[in-house]
């Protein structure tokens, strides 16, 4: 994939292994994501920013033991959790009611029904037996009235028998004592205000939740290490403004000063507008990677993730969504600014093919599944050599096409072993040369080159050919139009190109198994000149249709921007993927369809030089 979404980002640099944001080892990879601290306590509750991720089940203020059911232990005091702060949590008061047993109540009135034994059966705080003292869970005769000393549960005080001459069930009932606090989820401390408030024989009490530094345990804030925690309770995603979307990092960092999580903030532009929470339909997620680059290349690995590689002014670098946001790592430093890509292959590993542009050598970068870095070295040395293009064969073997100016040729090497073994060669022309390689199902390279000839300091000609293997060089089929800007071949051994030029605009041409050639125009109207992308890319998605990304201008008009054309029916469908003025006046273009279908385009912005990510929403 050859060469170039919206978030200011915040590099974090390390210089060891990648590591996330918040830890304090250094290492060669930064972090690049516009860091804007969402903080979060370590037990994934409720974060800073006032979002509260509650228990699944209501948590018991009574001394006695509590399930995630919500079931009310001896005492039958309970709070629920699932009850709203204004409500207040109710602890039974131990009011007689038909049933025997307290039930824990429900997450509406968060009341837990302490019982009065009717039939002979003994609610929680006990019943007494005719002018007696109540016991606990002692059992009342049927006519027994309670003594003065009846039982109270927590929070609540003994009635004369459970209820009073009057009938009112709150008439012997204070709310005086104050249950004990209790956990919320993992970190938030819950603790109760008074005075408190009967109703139905029941005490309501305000409450206050508070957030723990570490963890909340039994009613009690306590340490908590962060090797002990796991940040992954990520802050929803939300609107910022009626443009752009804010997300979090699904993975965040656990500070070992503060004992919270943070989570890396990337803030995307949706092409068609936000709102409440999400892109609106048909949209794509624009972010910005880096605010300089040129050259770019993308890729996508097994597991779904975009990598894309650029230079950033003479450095070459990659950039890779992981669970902790972008991360940027330098591959080569000071090598100047030229050519570049990038393949991952069936294990994850990334192949970066570049140009040494200060002395005119073709260089290789391989960093393997897991792996912290890069390890680099010479494909070429010799003369003045410029890389063309790669390929990874079955195996994950590499295999490079590059222009050797000094002799006028064209060669492809294959990496065997720790060495770059020609496979293939033959006179190229030149000066300048551009190409596309393709494997066969030996690895044999199938190449479109173009073909730039000078006359002194101007451009006499341009030509583009397709080249077919034979033993060791190829025999060349002439292409009607001027710039290469895509080559595809299929399983089934035909081949699509994809070429522009000044007269015809993008154009596709299709190579069947017979050798015949047949040709339809992409798009007509769009103009190299200007600034459209001589480039572009043309891709399979993974039901094997033609998908063309390119940057267009029409000339005398407003329409300009990166699209999306996709053949279907015998004719070619265009869509504007994003145009925003502000930013885009013309553009570097390379794009990738993953395993999964999902397409993802790199773009550099020729005019402000920075480096987007775009996927459709």
């Amino acid at each position: 994939m050859r060469a170039s979404a919206f978030l200011p980002l915040m590099l974090m640099v390390a210089c060891e292994a990648a590591i996330p944001i918040g830890d304090q080892r250094r290492d060669a990879s930064f972090f690049l994501d516009d860091v804007k601290g969402v903080s979060q306590d370590s037990g994934g509750g409720k974060p800073d920013s006032g979002i509260l991720h509650l228990g699944d089940a209501g948590t018991l203020a009574d001394s006695g033991a509590a399930g995630d059911t919500g079931e009310a232990a001896d005492a039958g005091g309970a709070v629920d959790s699932g009850s709203s702060p204004d409500a207040g949590t109710l602890v039974d008061a131990g009011s007689p009611d038909d049933a025997g047993t307290g039930d824990a109540g429900g997450p509406d009135d968060a009341s837990g029904d302490g019982g009065s034994p009717d039939a002979g059966g003994s609610a929680d705080g006990g019943a007494a037996s005719d002018g007696g003292a109540a016991s606990d869970g002692g059992a009342a005769s049927d006519g027994g009235a309670a003594s003065d000393g009846g039982a109270a549960s927590d929070g609540g005080a003994a009635s004369d028998g459970g209820r009073s001459d009057s009938g009112d069930p709150c008439a012997a009932v204070s709310c005086a004592q104050l249950p004990p606090p209790t956990c919320v989820g993992n970190n938030v401390l819950r603790t109760f205000t008074a005075p408190g408030v009967c109703a139905q024989g029941s005490c309501s009490f305000g409450q206050h939740d508070a957030t723990c530094p570490g963890q909340c345990s039994q009613g009690a804030c306590v340490n908590l290490s962060c090797g002990a925690t796991t940040c992954n309770a990520a802050p929803a995603q939300r609107c910022i403004d009626a443009q752009t979307l804010g997300r979090s990092a699904p993975a965040g960092s656990c500070s070992a000063q503060t004992m919270m999580c943070s989570y890396a903030e990337i803030d995307s532009v949706c092409s068609q507008g936000c709102a409440g929470t999400s892109c609106a339909p048909d949209s794509w997620l624009v972010t910005r990677i880096d605010d300089r680059a040129t050259s770019v290349s993308v890729a996508i690995d097994p597991l779904e993730r975009p990598h894309i590689a650029y230079f950033h002014d003479a450095d070459l670098r990659v950039a890779s969504r992981t669970d902790q946001g972008w991360l940027v790592t330098p591959v080569d430093l000071a090598v100047g600014l030229g050519r570049v890509s990038l393949l991952a292959d069936g294990s994850g590993g990334l192949h970066v093919l570049y140009e040494e542009y200060a002395n005119h050598n073709v260089r290789y970068a391989y960093r393997a599944f897991g792996a912290a870095s890069f390890s680099v070295e010479f494909v070429a040395t010799a003369g003045d050599v410029t890389p063309l293009a790669m390929a990874l064969d079955a195996q994950g073997i590499p295999h490079v096409a590059y222009f050797d100016r000094s002799n006028a040729q064209i060669v492809v090497v294959v990496k065997r072993g720790t060495s770059w073994t020609i496979t293939h060669s033959m006179p190229g022309g030149g000066p300048s040369i551009i190409g596309e390689l393709k494997l066969g199902p030996s690895g044999e390279p199938y190449l479109v080159v173009t073909n730039f000839r000078y006359n002194g300091n101007t451009l006499a000609s341009v030509s583009t050919s397709l080249a077919l293997p034979t033993q060791n060089s190829w025999t060349l089929e002439a292409l009607p139009g001027k710039f290469v800007a895509g080559f595809v071949r299929r399983a089934s051994g035909e081949m699509h190109v994809l070429l522009n030029d000044l007269t015809v605009g993008l154009s596709a041409h299709h190579r069947s198994l017979a050798g015949a050639w047949t040709t339809e125009l992409v798009d007509p109207t769009n103009y190299r000149g200007g600034g459209a992308s001589s480039q572009g890319e043309l891709s399979l998605d993974a039901q094997g249709v033609l998908h063309v990304g390119y940057y267009r201008v029409v000339p005398s008009s407003s329409t300009y921007g990166i699209y999306l054309a996709t053949y279907g029916g015998g004719s070619w469908s265009l869509e504007r993927v994003y145009d925003d003025p502000s930013h885009y006046r013309a553009a570097d273009i390379s794009m990738a369809y993953s395993l999964a279908g999902v397409l993802h385009f790199a773009a550099v912005d020729d005019v402000s030089e920075e480096l987007f990510h775009l996927e459709r929403y």
